[in-house]
């Protein structure tokens, strides 16, 4: 999936953020890391935006029952 727009701003979470932080939790809900996978093909700010990304996630066939704690 080609995402577009702006990838760093001051006021937002990054792509370097989303890449170190949320692809890392996806095999907490049964993702596999093969396939998984964001490549920053160029940057992009405000106020044009212009940064392309693409993300890939394998699809997952089957239901995993995640449970949380407090």
């Amino acid at each position: 999936m080609l995402l577009s727009g702006i990838t760093n701003d001051s006021k937002d979470p990054s792509v370097d953020t989303f890449r170190s932080t949320t692809l890392p939790i996806l095999k907490h809900f049964g993702v596999p890391s093969e396939g998984r996978d964001l490549k920053i093909e160029c940057r992009g700010a405000l106020p044009h935006g212009g940064g392309d990304v693409f993300l890939s996630v394998p699809t997952v066939r089957s239901s995993l029952t995640v449970s949380f704690f407090i």
